[in-house]
């Protein structure tokens, strides 16, 4: 649908017509579902309707700027501008004299309130700012205001709740902030005009006046709105809790005097699920007991005003009916006023007003035929206990007077009839039938039968002689032994259709019981029960009780089972007689053998067809043939047990009907009298389902903590999928058994204990013998079936549950949060017989059960690690570990303890695994730092790995930098160590581990990056565009480059050479630092200290190739000075001079002139390349030519002479 044209269509219409209305709102749907036209509709149309009055198509337009600032898709962006366009006119809106106008421009203000304030900061703009705070101020003085309707102020509620929440300092880290939620925390102390101390304290005033309001206010909805308003304002600023809890927690109804108690009650429950809300979450722990201590008194609160409000009803009631014994006979029904109480109660004993002439009418022609049984019943019933008894007697008479005595019937009598008046009408849904009653005994009805008809003949005879009647006319009757002919024998298909039939019949009169008396008001019957059930749940037991007990169940010829569970022998005698008598005993076998089988399935659909809703005719079904199994197998030890039948039958069924959120299959187990071990199997497939997961954790969870019979294996499912490959699977099961450690046993060990096998597979060589599973028959007596014992097998398995291991094994409420809420874990005690039955207690389980499992095996780990180990593997191992340290802090020490058994790839793994878990505990936790100081040998490398990880985002804490002193002064630990310490090192300390940290290079590419980053952050000026972690020296601790690159020179032997040149190396490439006139500074130094390093020349000849502009210094001013220095005395540094010399050739010659011959001749022999440059340059010179044969003899040429001078005339270089 186009915008505009539903809009013009719209327009065009009737205003306020039901068209104009109907085009209106589907244009609205629309709008919500493409909310991009919102903006240009709102703009446009607002500022012509403010003025106007007040009409459907004003109402749509306020109504569509409230949808797009608050709950439309639109950005951020586009509603901040749609709100600033529409300041004026919802500041015009506010004045408007229609409440549904002023509310909804107050429910906008409340939405458009926080994206101002937001822009406000950010912008900077202050045209905005002041129009909300003037709207802020008007609608507060409407809440303040004692004339304001309460709609209005409900809504204005809203908006102060909205404006404390943007008083109140929320989250202060950047990354954690909801744009959607701004706070005074986003104010810089700089800000023009907000200030954030003034903002903050009227927040805190609004609050107060909150809970003033609070206290003193008699309006329930105000009241009710401020308690609503609360849980928002607790659960985004936590600050505010401990103001609103102390007001909270001594509030009393005090001032809502003259309000109903309903009310009050309402008022009341609102206050209950708020106190509620705040305990159940982190931020009300600390004020748990306050919380606590304020819902007992306000339970006793309520309890005593509802006394109070029964006595007053009880008495407006007995003071209407004696108003009604006291008003005139005569009194004319129709002028007659019904008295009606507060509570709406009639008094069931006060006599009934007489019908009206209308009324009577009514009746005359009412077809009460049309209405069902049960309610004519009631009409009959309620009718009969209205008449009194004089009437009643009157009646009766009145009749036998018109019609005579009722034929057959003696004509009852006053007293019979005063019997009948003080017998009370019983509803007899709600009867609670007698065990008497319920049982069908056909001997005692033959009985009574008897005596009937003994006595019959004798009255009907006393009556006819009274009556005067012929006695010859009499016929002498004679009893005679008669004998029922046998009764026609049904076929099989018959019989099946009958039971079936009736079956279903009980079945559906036994469900529309238990749905009416669910139903009723007055709650479950108190009366006695019958086998331990509620009478409107016999049927169940008749029906279960047909299928384990009924025919063809298979008892003996000779054995019954009487009511009571027990035994009873027949002897043949007995027998023979019951079967003379036509009394039918129950045989074993034969055709009947099918009954049994078919009630059972049919007693299996029907629970399958709803299994929640039906799960209490489970739970008995299942109980009963747990209990028929015991009493079968003790006297017939070939009884096939049908109770592990029929349970694999049900769980195989509701697999596939699983919800992930119903707890129907948890309770069921729980409530089981014995659970078979292809129960816990088909738990541990649920947990491997992500679908249905919370299902099987849920219910393994109950069944450790309620069942400890199987608790040893129910657990062993647990910690083994705490190992399993899938990481949702894995991470359920830890959250599952991390809640019963550490206070809770005897879980708190096994967990501990598997935890640490996991640990100790991973050492070196580890080789875990997976358990042998065997077979253990079942012992012949009732008692618990234990486990084949082993030496690590838990002493809880298969023992019976005491009181104090049910209460240790209660887990607190809160303690699961990543996993769906548990499952109810009350104990139901099902009696069916005199003996209670109590499904958390096995008292014989089934016949063969595998044997317990080690502790330390898992079934998704293989036998012996491969070498090298994954990372993932790894974790498999560890996790449950590393997630129980959290709580434990101790298992770090198990944990250090064998890392240095472990195999490189393994301790790789632990040392990027453990990196959550040590930002967890924190550089401040006391166990991680005695941890640290304490560690074992071989554990360098993770202890570095912690030390890393607690200072990779910020300085180290003073506690932990005087730890690594003490721990380098100590011990020879690896020099990393210093690197996590060494912005907090001084000058000197700085100068005296430099060395120690050198000294690690060892030519990979790692610790060359880690030296790197050590010089960028001690040097006195960083590299521009280098980035580190490290925190930086202090400027008045930094050093100097060319100290540096001197310290790096003289500290070579102690350094070691190889480790010295790749230093040196590093400050070459750090370009940005060690410049041209840093290195010049750098051998200025050097060469004027008394002894040269060994490293000094080679720095030299990088310098120079590094920086051509270094040959003119090098070879003057460095040069002279070495040859002062008789650097052919050192043959390392004399090496050095001659290749620097042939780099910087030809600026070199001047100073290899200046050496002595000898040198001279040894520069020109090791590099002969030199020769010919040094010829030209002594020749170019031209100096005397005595110094110029010199050098060429030096040279190894023979000087050219003048014949005519003669020999005479040569001269020596010596000369």
């Amino acid at each position: 649908m186009d915008p505009l044209a539903a809009l013009t269509t719209a327009l065009n219409l009737p205003a306020d017509s039901p068209e104009q209305v109907q085009v209106l709102s589907q244009l609205s749907a629309d709008l919500e579902q493409q909310p991009a036209s919102i903006p240009v509709l709102v703009t446009t149309f607002l500022p012509n309707v403010v003025s106007s009055k007040d009409s459907a198509f004003k109402r749509w337009v306020i109504d569509l700027l409230h949808f797009g600032v608050s709950r439309s898709s639109l950005t951020p962006e586009v509603k901040l501008q749609m709100a600033t366009q529409s300041l004026e006119s919802l500041l015009t809106l506010l004045g408007d004299p229609t409440p549904a106008s002023l509310k909804a421009s107050i429910q906008c203000l409340a939405n458009v309130y926080p994206l101002i304030f937001r822009a406000s900061v950010v912008n900077r703009v202050r045209g905005p700012w002041d129009a909300v705070l003037q709207a802020k101020n008007r609608i507060v003085m409407l809440f303040q205001n004692a004339g304001t309707s309460t709609g209005i102020k409900i809504s204005a509620v809203k908006f102060i709740q909205r404006v404390i929440l943007v008083h109140h300092r929320g989250i202060t880290d950047p990354r954690l902030q909801n744009k959607g939620d701004p706070s005074i925390s986003l104010v810089p102390p700089e800000h023009p005009f907000i200030n954030a101390k003034e903002m903050e304290h009227e927040g805190s005033q609004l609050l107060k006046e909150f809970v003033t309001v609070l206290y003193t206010s008699n309006n329930p909805e105000i009241i009710t709105a401020i308690l609503n308003s609360f849980g928002a304002i607790i659960k985004s600023r936590p600050s505010t809790i401990t103001p609103l809890v102390k007001s909270l927690v001594v509030w009393t109804p005090k001032a809502l005097v003259g309000q109903s108690a309903s009310v009050i009650k309402s008022i009341e429950k609102a206050l209950r699920i708020l106190l509620v809300h705040i305990s159940r979450h982190g931020f009300g722990a600390p004020h748990q007991g306050e919380i606590n201590a304020a819902l007992s008194a306000q339970q006793e609160r309520m309890a005593e005003a509802a006394r109070i409000e029964h006595e007053r009803r009880i008495a407006a009631l007995e003071a209407a009916r004696k108003r009604n014994q006291s008003a005139p006979p005569d009194t004319d029904p129709q002028m007659a006023k019904r008295i009606r109480t507060d509570g709406a109660v009639q008094d069931p004993n006060a006599p009934p007003r007489a019908p009206s002439a209308s009324t009577a009418q009514i009746l005359t022609t009412f077809d009460f035929t049309s209405l069902p049984v049960n309610v004519v019943t009631d009409l009959v019933i309620a009718s009969l206990k209205a008449v009194s008894a004089e009437k009643l007697n009157s009646a009766v008479a009145a009749y036998r007077v018109k019609y005579g005595p009722p034929p057959s019937a003696p004509e009852p009598s006053t007293s019979a009839v005063q019997v009948k008046q003080e017998e009370v009408v019983v509803d007899p849904l709600k009867v609670e039938l007698d065990e008497d009653e319920l049982q069908y005994e056909p001997e005692r009805l033959n009985q009574d039968l008897d005596l009937e008809g003994d006595e019959q003949p004798g009255a009907e005879g006393g009556t006819e002689d009274a009556e005067g009647g012929d006695d010859a006319a009499l016929v002498p009757l004679r009893l005679v032994e008669f004998d029922l002919p046998p009764p026609r024998m049904l076929t099989e298909e018959e019989r099946s259709v009958e039971v079936h039939q009736a079956l279903k019949r009980i079945r559906g009169c036994g469900e529309e019981t238990t749905v009416m008396v669910a139903s009723s008001d007055e709650g479950p019957p108190t009366g006695r029960s019958i086998r331990g059930l509620p009478s409107s749940e016999a049927w169940i037991l008749f029906m279960v009780r047909l299928a384990t007990r009924g025919p063809g169940a298979g008892v003996t010829s000779n054995t019954a089972i009487d009511e009571d569970g027990m035994d009873v022998e027949h002897d043949d005698e007995e027998t023979s007689d019951a079967k003379g008598k036509g009394k039918d005993v129950a045989t074993s076998g034969g055709a009947s053998s099918f009954h049994s089988d078919k009630i059972r399935q049919m007693l299996c659909d029907f629970v399958m067809e709803d299994f929640p809703a039906r799960l209490r005719v489970a739970t008995i079904w299942m109980n009963e043939e747990w209990f028929n199994d015991t009493i079968r197998t003790e006297r017939d030890p070939n009884w096939q047990p049908q109770y592990d039948i029929w349970i694999r039958k049900l769980l195989a069924a509701q697999m596939h009907n699983i919800d992930g959120k119903d707890k129907t299959l948890t309770r069921f187990l729980i409530d089981l009298p014995s659970l078979p071990s292809n129960a816990l199997f088909l738990l541990r497939d649920i947990c491997t389902d992500a679908d249905i997961m919370p299902v099987g954790f849920n219910s393994l969870r109950e069944l450790v903590s309620l069942r400890p019979p199987v608790r040893s294996e129910a657990m062993k499912i647990l910690l083994d999928l705490t190992t399993h490959p899938e990481k949702v699977t894995r991470g359920a099961a830890i959250i599952t058994v991390r809640r019963w450690v550490p206070d809770h046993q005897p879980m708190d060990d096994m967990i501990r204990a598997f935890a640490l096998r996991m640990l100790k597979r991973l050492e070196t060589n580890p080789k875990v013998e997976p358990p042998q599973l065997g077979l253990q028959p079942a012992p012949e007596s009732g008692a618990i079936l234990e486990p084949a014992s082993t030496e690590n097998a838990p002493a809880a398995n298969g023992s019976v549950a005491t009181d104090e291991d049910k209460e240790d094994a209660n887990p607190p409420d809160d303690a699961m949060t990543d996993v769906e809420t548990s499952a109810p874990t009350e104990d139901v005690d099902i009696q069916m017989t005199d003996v209670t039955i109590q499904p958390a207690i096995t008292n014989t389980p089934p016949p063969l059960v595998p044997l317990s499992s080690d502790v330390g095996f898992s079934s998704y780990l293989s036998d012996e690690l491969e070498f090298p180990v994954e990372k993932t593997v790894v974790l498999q191992h560890i996790e449950l570990l590393l997630a129980l340290s959290v709580k434990v802090p101790d298992f770090l020490d198990d944990l250090f303890q064998a890392y240095g058994q472990m195999d490189s790839s393994v301790q790789d793994a632990i040392k990027e695994l453990i990196t959550q878990l040590i930002k967890t505990l924190g550089p401040n936790n006391g166990k991680l730092l005695t941890l640290l100081r304490t560690f074992p040998y071989g554990a360098e490398s993770l202890a570095l790995r912690v030390l890393a990880i607690l200072t990779e985002n910020g300085r180290p804490t003073p506690p932990l930098v005087a730890l690594v002193k003490s721990l380098i002064a100590e011990r020879q630990l690896d020099p990393r160590f210093l690197i996590t310490i060494i912005g907090e090192m001084d000058k000197a300390d700085i100068v005296r581990n430099i060395p120690r940290i050198v000294g690690m290079l060892n030519g990979k590419p790692e610790e060359r990056d880690m030296v790197r980053k050590v010089f960028s952050n001690i040097v006195t000026e960083a590299p521009s565009g280098a980035s580190t972690n490290m925190p930086r020296v202090r400027q008045s601790e930094r050093l100097a480059p060319a100290e540096l690159m001197v310290l790096l020179h003289e500290s070579e032997k102690e350094i070691g050479l190889k480790s010295t040149i790749e230093a040196i190396g590093i400050c070459f490439s750090m370009t940005e630092v060690f410049r041209m006139d840093v290195l010049a500074v750098v051998m200025q130094q050097i060469v004027d200290e008394p002894t040269l390093p060994t490293l000094f020349m080679r720095t030299v000849i990088q310098a120079v190739t590094t920086y051509k502009n270094l040959v003119n210094f090098v070879t003057t001013t460095l040069f002279s000075r070495l040859i002062v220095k008789k650097i052919w005395t050192i043959p390392a540094l004399w090496e050095g001079f001659i290749r620097c010399a042939k780099i910087t050739a030809p600026a070199s010659f001047g100073a290899l002139l200046q050496l002595p011959k000898d040198q001279l001749r040894e520069v020109v022999d090791k590099q002969p390349s030199l020769k010919s440059g040094l010829r030209e340059h002594v020749l170019k010179k031209a100096g005397s030519k005595a110094k110029v044969a010199a050098f060429l003899e030096v040279f190894g040429d023979a000087p050219e002479t003048n014949p005519s001078e003669g020999p005479s005339a040569a001269v020596t270089p010596g000369a």
